[in-house]
């Protein structure tokens, strides 16, 4: 499956496609079906179709059965779970069905995998997560290889005065250069905190990830993962001589690549990195929040105002479409921040029971790193955190991709 996805865009893809269906079913036969899972991840559009399904679909299915052979179906199932399930079902079942059956269907068996690989294979077996994560660190490596060759980019114009600037952002396998920070930012702590490798390649792959997150020239990226460094140091109360040299270390070296970015030019994705990040610091002392969050915060404020005048029923229970797939004509397009959208979509009531559920996660894992002092514990409070931050720049509702690290 690694080589298949690292040789995507140089070899037929349907021949590509069938290998990887053959590997699904190998894993299927072996019981590590949930290995498979981090390729679909990164390679969620690029893998294409095989006979004309997709090849998550044909992976889901065999989740699904895997689990039915297990008998994993009949074990009680924790009751924190259905809550999330039954918001998605309601909505799923009320709302999404109005816009295509198939894809409520779809989506919800989505529901379902997540849920089964977080229960059945992943959280509870250290090995597992350790082996599942090892994995997708390797193709969150392959992907970039594969968006360099496809030439993956996002071309970007922005017009800061009377000068006109152009500059591409890269995006590995996704289709949003924020959406690979979200996925990268994870691969970084995965290799740290459940200490994937010998310490110098662990150093070394989080350098490598890092760069490969600037070549998103994504400003999210970097607000998120500092605040996320400082929260890990804060929870896991390593703030210490050691980290302070590290935190030394970091900031003279970004002071030394922002210097070398300003006479770097627009040939190079520092020069566009560092001309990105004057441009915001200018606009946040004209105090234009629109142009610093690039929109988001004039899309947020409309949606939310569209959120305020519905009837009281659907202010409490939702009902508009504002998800990946399909928004409301009254709403001007995506307000990239999950909250609000999250009210048009399941109301108040919704987003209560779904965050509900999310903090409830979080503060579980705190706690048990806290009794434990184990190394999962720890990663699993960091991916939470590092959703709720994200959260915040991104509409992502029914993405089987975020919901899986929403609900582990």
């Amino acid at each position: 499956m690694f080589i298949s996805s690292a040789l995507t865009g140089l070899v037929s893809q349907t021949f590509l496609s069938f290998v990887i269906v053959v590997c699904m079913l190998a894993l299927f036969l072996m019981d590590e079906l949930y290995l498979a899972f981090p390729f679909l991840l990164f390679y969620n559009s690029f893998y294409g179709l095989f006979l004309g399904v997709s090849l998550f679909r044909i992976f889901s299915i065999l989740m699904i059965f895997a689990c039915v052979l297990k008998l994993q179906v009949n074990k009680p199932l924790d009751i924190k779970y259905f809550w999330p399930i039954f918001v998605y079902f309601v909505y799923l079942l009320a709302v999404m069905s109005s816009f295509s059956v198939t894809r409520a269907i779809y989506v919800f068996i989505d529901v379902i995998c997540c849920v089964l690989l977080v229960t059945g294979d992943i959280k509870k077996d250290e090995e597992k997560l350790k082996a599942f994560f090892t994995i997708y660190v390797f193709v969150a490596l392959a992907a970039y290889l594969t968006g360099t060759i496809s030439g993956n980019e996002l071309e970007q114009v922005e017009r800061p005065g009377f000068q006109i600037v152009e500059y591409s952002r890269f995006m590995a396998t996704f289709e949003d250069p924020n959406y690979m920070g979200f996925f990268y930012t994870i691969a970084v702590f995965a290799v740290f905190t459940l200490k994937l490798f010998k310490p110098l390649w662990r150093v070394l792959i989080i350098i490598i990830l890092n760069i490969m997150m600037l070549t998103s020239l994504s400003i999210t990226a970097i607000i998120v993962n500092v605040v996320l460094w400082l929260i890990y140091l804060v929870v896991s109360k390593k703030m210490n001589i050691r980290a302070l040299i590290g935190i030394i270390l970091v900031v003279f070296l970004a002071i030394a690549a922002y210097n070398y970015g300003l006479g770097a030019g627009k040939d190079s994705f520092l020069g566009n990195l560092v001309y990105r990040i004057q441009d915001k610091l200018q606009e946040l002392e004209k105090n234009n929040i629109g142009a610093v969050t690039t929109g988001r915060s004039d899309l947020t404020a409309h949606h939310f105002e569209v959120y305020k005048s519905q009837p009281f029923f659907k202010i409490l229970f939702g009902g508009m479409m504002a998800n990946v797939y399909y928004f409301d004509p009254v709403l001007t397009g995506a307000a990239h921040n999950e909250y609000v959208d999250m009210l048009l979509n399941i109301g108040l009531i919704g987003a209560i029971v779904m965050l509900g559920f999310l903090i409830y996660n979080l503060v579980g894992y705190y706690k048990k790193y806290k009794q434990k002092g184990e190394e999962r514990y720890i990663f699993l409070f960091m991916i939470k955190t590092v959703w709720i931050l994200y959260a915040f720049t991104l509409t992502i509702f029914l993405d089987y991709r975020f919901m899986f690290f929403f609900l582990i």
